[in-house]
């Protein structure tokens, strides 16, 4: 298992450090008085049977991220378990809220990835600060399996974790990386071993790649690092079966991006990659790739898209994308949807507040991420759902 570190996206805390900020913010937060999985929120106060452009339902506890969801309507994350301890969660509207737990020796557990299956991809943790590490830091990736009704829980020997995201898909693939070269690798497990390794091509020899999503083709989207500058990728099979690396296009003055995820092909083997690109003073600027076939065997850029943000929005980042093309993420500190057609939707936050983030979206247009709530006065994994 590696750790990596992208300070542009997400900001990964010393596990020291976020003791204490979990310290505080678990001073701050009340109990809502509402129920903990039902809390409903709809934009514009409108009623449900209006038809609302988006509804919102919080779910878990407090303190609470949803960090994916599958087709299925299963979500995963974490949140506040016993003493405040973070646990991963795995929550169906029909079943509610399930922690998964942790192994023995960890005090932590984080869900990531959900395939659809149902297998479930995070890490179990030990912080500095818990009295049962003994002053240390530990952490192992592992996966989750409901066997027979029970969650079981196994540690993995490979897969990397970038911030929080593990690329995995639904045929028991991930992404790891060479411990030697430092190269990507695509790993097949068989229950938490790696039954075989395969390198994926570098776009510089001397550069360093990041993957942050993986699709079932497989496809991997990620970043490459040719001469020190950060651009966008994909990897893919082309129809010899070899791997090939293919840099996506940036809009004219921008410099730098990254691939944050990438789609299924559809029939006709077009694939949707969301991400971010920026250039110049500006911040990042969100963005959507279409892939078409070349004719050659290969795929090739048609379309590259800066996504709607807005007068007076200077960041924002396309998290996930689904089949058909959507997009979702975040502008500034608030949730958003970029439909396929064109234009953008602001996420409805409760109680009308202004912060939250989206993480993954489904091809059922249910969105998941986190939204501060004021009436816990704490964050909350959020759901949100479309038309």
């Amino acid at each position: 298992m590696q750790l990596e570190v992208d300070m542009t996206r997400r900001t990964l805390v010393a596990p020291s450090l976020r003791v204490a900020a979990l310290a505080v913010i678990t001073i701050a937060c009340r109990e809502s008085t509402e129920p903990t999985a039902l809390a409903e929120h709809v934009a514009g106060g409108a009623a449900r049977a209006a038809a609302p452009v988006a509804s919102l339902q919080l779910v878990g506890g407090l303190n609470g991220q949803a960090r994916a969801v599958n087709n299925r309507g299963e979500v995963v994350g974490q949140h506040c378990g016993q003493g405040c301890l973070i646990r991963a969660f795995y929550w169906t509207e029909a079943g509610g809220v399930e922690e998964l737990g942790t192994l023995p020796g960890y005090t932590r557990s984080f869900a990531y990835a959900i395939t659809e299956t149902g297998t479930v991809f995070g890490s179990v943790q030990c912080w500095l600060a818990d009295a049962a590490c003994g002053g240390e830091f530990a952490e192992s990736l592992v996966r989750w399996d409901r066997v027979g009704g029970v969650w079981t829980i196994t540690p993995l020997q490979g897969c990397a974790r970038t911030n929080d995201e593990v690329p995995v898909n639904d045929n028991n693939q991930c992404v790891g990386r060479d411990a030697g070269s430092l190269q990507l690798v695509v790993q097949t497990l068989s229950g938490g071993a790696v039954v075989s390794s395969e390198a994926i091509p570098r776009l510089d020899p001397a550069g360093i790649e990041t993957a942050w999503a993986m699709s079932n083709a497989p496809m991997v989207a990620g970043q490459a690092r040719p001469g020190g500058q950060t651009v966008p990728v994909i990897w893919y099979r082309n129809s010899a079966g070899a791997w090939v690396v293919l840099p996506l296009s940036l809009p004219p003055t921008y410099e730098i991006g990254a691939a944050l995820d990438i789609s299924e092909p559809n029939a006709a083997g077009r694939v949707r990659v969301s991400g971010r690109a920026a250039g110049g003073a500006r911040g990042y600027s969100a963005m959507r790739w279409t892939l078409d076939p070349d004719g050659l065997g290969g795929l090739r850029v048609t379309s590259t898209e800066v996504l709607d943000v807005g007068k007076g929005r200077t960041d924002s980042h396309g998290e996930a994308v689904n089949a058909v093309g959507d997009v979702t993420g975040h502008l500034n500190i608030q949730p958003v949807f970029w439909p396929v057609g064109g234009g953008k939707q602001m996420l409805p936050l409760p109680g009308g507040g202004n912060n939250g983030r989206a993480f993954a979206i489904n091809d059922n247009r249910w969105i998941v991420g986190w939204a501060f709530d004021r009436a816990s006065n704490c964050d909350r994994a959020a759901v949100w759902r479309l038309p």
